[in-house]
C-alpha cells in the first residue's frame, strides 16, 4: 500500500511539472489587468496601467514567475516595457524604427526566448491585420537583455530596433508572425505569413545560438487577391493552419527540421470575413477549434487521413453565444480561453483534447470588474504541448518504468 501511495504522488508531481511549460503562466492585457496560472487555476492579477494598443506581450521564467510585460503605448506611439515590479525597463521607451510599425488596434508582439541563454529575448513586432504601404516589406525586432540595469533588464540604446526585409519593393502587404520549435529541440523557427500584391507565401527564419538567419526558407502558397489574416502552428510543431478565403481554411504539414510547408489541403468552411483571429489547437494537437462566425465554435479532428474525413468530422461545440467571440488561446492548464468584444467575461473550453460535447464549453468563466477590449498575448504554441506517459509493469512490488514520449 505504501508503494502505491508513493506511486500516486509521483504521478501528481509529473502532472504539474512535466506537462506545463510555465513561461506562459502570466497573461497581460492592455487594460492593466491579466490572469496568472502560477497556482494552476487562473487568477485575476493587476499590472501597472498604461494605454497599450494592439496585442501586448508578457513572459515568465522557468519557475513561472513574471519577468516582463508591455506593448505599444497608443498615446505616445512608443513601446513601453516593464519589469515584474512595474518599473519601466532601461531604454524601453522607443519607436519601432519607421514610426508606424503597427496600428494601435491590430499590431502585436511576439516574444521568443534566445535558444542559448535565458538572459536574452527577441521581441518581434507585426502590423497585424491592417494593410500598410511601405518602401520595403519588412518586420522589426528588438533584443531584450535581462543582464542590463543591475539584472532588471532593458534594451541597448544604440541598437534598439532591427529590421528584417522580406521584399525590397514598395507595396501593400500584411504580415503575421508565429513560432515553432526546431526538431533538434534547441533552435526555433520564426514563421511569417506574407501577402504581397497578389501572392501569398510563408517565410521561415531559423533562430539559433548564432542569432537569426535572415535568409528564410520560403514556400509559395497561392496567387490570389485574398489577404490572409491569421495562422497557427500546432503544439507538436507538425501542423499549420490558415484561412485562404472566407469559404475555406487550409491545413498543411510543417517540417520542423527544414522549415518547409508541405501537403496543403483545403477544407470548406464558412468563416467570418474581416475577423480571422479564430483558430486554436488542442494541446494534444488532435483537434482544431474555429470560431466559425461571431457566435459559434466548431471542432475538427485534424488527425484524420483525408480532407473529406476532416470535413465530415466537424462538430458544433457551442452555438449559443449572444456577443461576438474571438481570440481563442490555449493556456498552461490545457484549457482554451476566449474573449467577447466589449465585455467583462472570459469564456472557456475545459477539455479541448476531448471530442464534441466532451470538450465542455462554459460561458462567463472569468469575470472582470470592467468591460475591456483586448486580445491575449501570443505565446509559442510549443509551450502548451501535452506529453504522454507510457507506464510498463505498474504492479505492486514490480519495477515501474516511466517513458515520457516526445513527438518532435
Amino acid at each position: 500500500m505504501r508503494g502505491f501511495v508513493i506511486f500516486y504522488f509521483f504521478l501528481l508531481f509529473l502532472n504539474t511539472n512535466v506537462f506545463s511549460q510555465v513561461e506562459a503562466n502570466n497573461w497581460y492585457f492592455r487594460d492593466s489587468v491579466g490572469i496568472s496560472f502560477i497556482r494552476g487555476e487562473p487568477e485575476i492579477i493587476n499590472f501597472k496601467k498604461f494605454a497599450a494598443g494592439g496585442l501586448p506581450a508578457s513572459y515568465s521564467n522557468k519557475k513561472g514567475r513574471l519577468i516582463f510585460y508591455g506593448g505599444l503605448n497608443k498615446k505616445s506611439n512608443k513601446n513601453e516595457f516593464y519589469d515584474s515590479t512595474g518599473n519601466l525597463m532601461l531604454n524601453s521607451e522607443f519607436t519601432n524604427g519607421n514610426g508606424s510599425v503597427e496600428d494601435s488596434s491590430q499590431g502585436f508582439k511576439l516574444v521568443i526566448p534566445h535558444p542559448d541563454t535565458s538572459d536574452l529575448y527577441y521581441i518581434f513586432t507585426s502590423f497585424g491585420s491592417e494593410l500598410y504601404y511601405s518602401n520595403n516589406i519588412s518586420f522589426n525586432f528588438s533584443l531584450l537583455d535581462m543582464r542590463l540595469n543591475n539584472g532588471n533588464g532593458g534594451f541597448n540604446k544604440e541598437n534598439t530596433v532591427k529590421k528584417i526585409i522580406i521584399k525590397e519593393n514598395p507595396g501593400i502587404a500584411t504580415i503575421h508572425l508565429t513560432t515553432a520549435l526546431h526538431k533538434n529541440q534547441k533552435d526555433i523557427w520564426l514563421i511569417s505569413l506574407v501577402h504581397f500584391a497578389d501572392s501569398t507565401f510563408f517565410c521561415c527564419y531559423k533562430i539559433s545560438k548564432n542569432g537569426i538567419n535572415t535568409s528564410p526558407v520560403k514556400d509559395f502558397i497561392s496567387k490570389n487577391n485574398y489577404f490572409y489574416h491569421f495562422f497557427r502552428i500546432s503544439p507538436d510543431n507538425k501542423k499549420i493552419v490558415f484561412s485562404d478565403s472566407v469559404n475555406n481554411f487550409s491545413i498543411a504539414d510543417f517540417d520542423n527540421e527544414t522549415g518547409k510547408i508541405r501537403n496543403i489541403i483545403r477544407i470548406p468552411c464558412k468563416l467570418t470575413k474581416g475577423n480571422m483571429l479564430n483558430f486554436e489547437f488542442s494541446n494534444n494537437s488532435k483537434f482544431l477549434y474555429i470560431i466559425q462566425n461571431p457566435l459559434k465554435i466548431i471542432q475538427y479532428d485534424i488527425s484524420l487521413s483525408s480532407a473529406l474525413k476532416i470535413k465530415n468530422s466537424v462538430k458544433t461545440i457551442d452555438s449559443s453565444y449572444k456577443k461576438s467571440i474571438f481570440y481563442p488561446q490555449l493556456a498552461p492548464d490545457g484549457r482554451i480561453y476566449i474573449i467577447s468584444a466589449l465585455d467583462s467575461f472570459i469564456h472557456v473550453i475545459h477539455a479541448p483534447d476531448s471530442i464534441g460535447k466532451y470538450a465542455r464549453s462554459e460561458k462567463k468563466y472569468i469575470k472582470f470588474k470592467n468591460k475591456w477590449q483586448s486580445g491575449f498575448p501570443i505565446f509559442p504554441s510549443y509551450l502548451f504541448e501535452k506529453k504522454t506517459i507510457l507506464i510498463s509493469k505498474p504492479c505492486i512490488n514490480d519495477t515501474t518504468h516511466f517513458i515520457i514520449t516526445d513527438t518532435n
